[in-house]
Formats: structure tokens, sequence, C-alpha cells
């Protein structure tokens, strides 16, 4: 492709990808200069006349394809009897990778978010007639800003025989719809069904089934059809009923009971529809909160308005697939119940010796139901008066208000403590023979003076901005985990304006823009977060932050018990900072990069990138992963149990 003439002039720049049957390259256009993504059949496979006929299907299809969600096709053509398929390149990663991250946790706004993106790319593509049927982790790229694309349309509908179990976390066949898979007529419904297990995996943090993994993708398949309908109490992050109803639907065995299109599922997500469920042999299932899906019905993350569990359709609706179709629902047969053939319906009737049956048992259950009523109403009682109780005799005894609202799950807002830092100029990096490549060269940065939270941010300061967050008093003083930067974000603008002080952030489209100059809480830059674990320190600074011996100022692998500990515990470092070493790793502003390519590190660092910095390592991680100056990274919708954050302000 080198030197052609004409339009379809490229040079290849790097292999991005390479396959038993396919490669893709990223190149660029000789002429526009445009950045592409080039894929053509490997080498032994450009004159079977299938795989040929498989990309040129492919490439056509996606031309046919202009959405926001779907990955655009530029153009088809042959060069030397190859045929090559050119599309846009995206900048951001495939979601199984994401997916393989250690400890990954998608938010749940996030996950949302994605879900929709996914529907309205396969509405827009089922309005042209056009079905994927291979929906999988693999054919979906999260852009760098923070976007979904699809992109596969056109191949195969058994693509997944050719996938290799040994080369795959979610092999694809795990995301192919039952009738995909057995090889009979697939429709719309079909993709409907594999965008639910990837919307289930994005929001529980893992599949729907519980597999064997040493089983062959084949017997897996068959094992995910045996578990249906699914239960809540499967492991994972919970979700609303409302949502676990939908998702359950939209993975019915029967494309009959689905949702009628991506459109309706994406409606009853955006309503907060909760739907009902059509089961064979059981008839349209209650999802009621407390019927079939006990728990905690709250969720509501940082930044996310609290989701409404109450259901919005009845729980005697039958299947919303079915009806759209219109197709009546089978009654609902009962023990005593006898059928009489009428000319276009069936009708249940009661027979005399049934019904009486039934009435002596209801009576029985209204009875116990009174006695059940009033029981639980005592427990309710003498719950709240001990408690209250509790609470008032505490604070008789000389508790603080603090302590006492703390009792009642409530957290008063209050100023953060901040130490006050001289700036000057510093150098950050490493070159000595403990760092890693990533931590050099050495970088000379002008800081001004800054204040810095001497602790890391605690979930009782996170519930102060956050009143939705439940906290308890064993546990206020751990630092917050589990949150993105996003949220992070979110957190420093609104205790900013809880404090009077002007917020730092602004959203700008997909991004975020930083105000240093205002007075609000702010994440540190990835300078000012060396230059005090350093202890302001350019020359001889120690390993960890305040020691050379790790267990004096950390909490690490080896002495944190596998679990975050309260704040300040250990000794803090020369200038007053505790767990900048261990602990929590913490977000701090900077996008990831080598320190070669950064020309501005003072501020914001490089104004681009795909993940964010990540600082001092945690409790989980050995020694040389908490040192002052090891960088580790993320993506800005992730979430993990080892990363917290502390803040700084403007002096």
């Amino acid at each position: 492709m080198n030197g052609n003439s004409g339009e379809n002039a490229y040079t290849i720049i790097e292999t991005l990808h390479k396959s038993r049957q396919f490669c893709v390259y990223k190149a660029r256009n000789y002429f526009s200069g445009r950045i592409v993504t080039i894929k053509t059949n490997e080498q032994r496979f450009r004159s079977d006349a299938d795989q040929v006929s498989q990309l040129r299907d492919e490439a056509e299809t996606g031309l046919r394809l202009r959405h926001p969600s779907i990955r655009e096709t530029i153009g088809l053509f042959e060069d030397g009897g190859t045929v090559y398929m050119v599309s846009e390149y995206l900048e951001g990663d495939p979601l199984n990778d994401i997916l393989r991250i250690p400890r990954v946790d998608i938010s749940y706004s996030q996950a949302i978010k994605w879900t929709q993106q996914l529907l309205d790319a396969l509405e827009h593509a089922h309005k042209h007639l056009i079905l994927h049927l291979n929906l999988n982790p693999t054919n979906i790229i999260i852009t760098s800003d923070y976007d979904l694309k699809v992109l596969g349309f056109g191949k195969s509908p058994h693509a997944w025989k050719n996938a290799d179990p040994e080369q795959h976390a979610f092999h694809p066949v795990l995301f192919t719809s039952p009738e995909v898979f057995s090889e009979k007529n697939p429709d719309e419904r079909s993709d409907i069904w594999s965008a639910a297990v990837i919307s289930w995996l994005l929001l529980r943090g893992r599949l729907p089934w519980e597999l064997d993994r040493r089983d062959s993708p084949s017997i897996q398949k068959e094992q995910t059809l045996a578990q249906y309908p699914l239960s809540p109490d499967q492991p994972g992050r919970h979700i609303p009923p409302w949502l676990f109803s939908i998702l359950n639907k939209a993975l019915q065995p029967d494309p009959a009971r689905r949702f009628a299109s991506a459109a309706e599922m994406r409606e009853a997500i955006a309503n907060q529809e909760e739907v009902a469920l059509e089961i064979d042999g059981v008839g349209p299932a209650s999802s009621k909160p407390g019927a079939i899906f006990p728990g905690d019905n709250q969720f509501s993350p940082l930044g996310v308005p609290a989701i409404n569990s109450e259901p919005s359709l009845s729980d005697t609706q039958p299947g919303i697939g079915r009806q759209s179709r219109g197709v009546d629902p089978e009654p609902v047969k009962r023990p005593g119940d006898v059928t009489v053939e009428g000319p276009a319906h069936k009708i249940p009737i009661k027979s005399e010796a049934a019904s009486a049956e039934i009435k002596k048992l209801q009576k029985t259950f209204r009875v116990l139901g009174i006695i059940s009523a009033c029981i639980f109403v005592y427990i309710i009682l003498k719950y709240y008066v001990i408690r209250d109780g509790a609470i008032f005799s505490r604070a008789r005894h000389g508790d603080s208000p603090a302590q006492v609202a703390d009792a009642k799950q409530k957290v008063a807002n209050e100023p953060l403590e901040m130490i006050s830092v001289l700036g000057e100029t510093a150098v950050i990096g490493n070159n000595g023979p403990d760092a890693k490549s990533d931590e050099y060269p050495l970088l000379q940065v002008k800081l001004s003076s800054f204040m810095i939270s001497p602790r890391e941010i605690t979930r009782e300061q996170w519930a102060m901005a956050n009143p939705g967050y439940k906290v308890c008093g064993n546990d206020k003083d751990l630092p917050v985990t589990g949150i993105t930067f996003d949220e992070v974000v979110a957190f420093c603008n609104e205790k900013s304006r809880l404090d009077n002080l002007e917020p730092c952030y602004e959203y700008l489209g997909n991004g975020v823009s930083c105000d240093f100059n205002a007075s609000g809480y702010r994440l540190p830059t990835e300078a000012e977060w060396e230059y005090v674990a350093k202890a302001r320190r350019t020359d001889a600074f120690t390993p960890y932050s305040g020691s050379s011996v790790a267990n004096v100022v950390a909490w690490y692998s080896e002495n944190s018990g596998g679990s975050l500990h309260p704040v300040g515990q250990k000794q803090p470092n020369q200038i007053g900072i505790y767990d900048l070493s261990g602990n929590a790793a913490e977000w701090v502003w900077n996008w990831y990069s080598s320190y070669a390519s950064v020309t501005d590190l003072a501020f914001a660092g490089p104004d681009q990138g795909t993940d964010k910095v990540i600082r001092g390592g945690s409790f989980k991680d050995p020694a040389e992963n908490i040192r002052v100056t090891s960088r580790a990274h993320g993506k800005p919708y992730a979430k993990a149990d080892h990363i917290g954050f502390r803040v700084v302000r403007k002096k």
C-alpha cells in the first residue's frame, strides 16, 4: 500500500491485531493524512473466495450505516489482488480489554450510558434491515471520550465457531443468542439478547450465569440456557429491581417473549419501567421489590440521581414482547382448574371441590398473615424504641453531636483539614536503579504554593457532599474507595459549594476542564502529589513517603491483612502528610503518558489521553509499587476497592 497513486494510498504505522484469518493495521492516508484502520485477509486466506467474500460483505454492510455509536466504514479497495477494508481509527480500548483489567469496576451511570448507546446503534442498524449477530466485547470499542462504538456488522453469524477458547476471557458463544447458536432463523431480537448479556456484564461485573470454565464453550452455552430465569441472588453488584426485570426479559430463551425492538428496551430503561416476565409453567412473573428481587433497592452513586425502584407496570401484565406481536398470553393454570374450550378462547374455571379447598387455605393464610403482621409491628416498635433510647442515652453521657448524627447515618458538613505547602522549583521522577521505565527522564517543574489534605478523604467526608451515601461509625474513618475519577470531580465541586468556595471543574462536552485559579477543592496534579510525597526533597528522597522502611509509614500487602485501614494510623512524612504510600491508591489530575512526551507538567500535564494517573499504591500492592515515584493508571470511568483520593486548594 505504500507509494500507490490515487486516494487509496496508505502508509502502515503499526499492526493493531492479528488473528488466524485477518490482519488489522493502523495506517495514514498518503494525501489527506487521516489516520485509519485497515483490515485485510491474512496472507494464506487472500486467495480464499469465502474469506474474501466475508470481508467484502462486512465492508459493504458498514458503508450502509452512519451512526455516532457505530464505527464508520470509509471504503473498500483492492491492491495487487488483495482486498482491504478501511474504517475510522478510534482512540480507545476494546471492551474485552477493559473488562480484563484486574479489579475493574465500571460505574453504574457509565454502564447505563453504554447500554443506551449500544441499543441506539442496534435500532439504527435494524431500521436498515441489518442484523449484527456477533455482538460481544471484542466488537465494541470504548473511545477516549468514554463513548461506545460498535463494529463488526456484516460478519458471519457463526464467527464464534472460529474463536479460540484459550484466547478469550469471554468466549463469543456466550454472547450468541440461543437461536443463532442452534442455527435457527434469527431476527432483531437476537441482537437484543446479546446486548442484554453485555449490559449485565457492565452493570454487575460478571456474566449472568455460573459456569464451569473447564467445559467447552458449547457446553457452557447449554448451561446458560438451563439457568433461566436469572436470580438476583447471584454474586455481583446489586442493580435496581426494575433494571433486573428488563434484563431478564431481554434474555428470555424464547425470542417471542423478549422486547420487540431495541427501541422498546431502550425506552424501558429510560423510563425505569419494571416489566413482567412470562415463564413456562409459571405465567407472568412478578418482579416487585421483595417478591423475586429481595434486598436493598437503594443505589445512588455520587453524581447520579437516585433510582426509583417502584414498579411502573402491573405485575399481572403479560410479556410486552408477545403483546406487541398480537399473541394472546396463555392463561395461568393452577391446581384444580378445569379448561373449557370455546370457539376462540380457553377459559379457566374452578371445580366446586377445588374452590372449597382454596377458600379453606385462604382463610388459614389470612389468620397467619394477621399473626405475622402483629409480630412484625412489635419488632419494629421495639427496635425503634431501643435504638432511639440508646442514641439519647449516649448523648446524655457526653457523646458529641457528630457521634449522635453518625448513629443516625447523617453527616453534617465540616471544612476539610488542609496543610499549607510552599511552592518552588522541583524535580519529579526517578533515575535510580529501582526506577521503572515510566519514571524517567527527570522533569523540572515550577509549582505555586498550595494547600493539601493531610489524610485521604474518608467515607464520612465523602458523605458530606453525597447525602445518599451511607456510612456507619465503624468505617467512617476509612478512606473512601470504589469511586471513579468522574465521581471525584463531582465531589470536589459539590464540597466546594458547601464550603462557599468557587468550584474548579467545568464540564465541556465529554471532557472536564480545571480552573487552577479557583478557590475550591481539586485533585492534585501529578507534580504536586510527588512533590509532597517526597516531602519537598528533590535530592535524597526516601523510597516511601516519610521513611526508607515501608512498614513505618505504609499499609501494603505485607502488613495490611488484605484490607483498608483508618487514615492517619501510620507515621506521617516530614511535612505532616499521611498515607501517601499505601492504604488507598490515589487519583490525581493528570492524563497518563511518558515523561519524555510532557512539556508542561507544572499544572495539567498532557492535554488529553485515555487513562488518568494513580499514585501511591495501596494495601494490596507490594513494596515496589508504593514508592513515591511509582506510577499506575486507570480509565476515568472505572473504579476499584483500593483507589481513593485526597484534595488540594489554592493557597
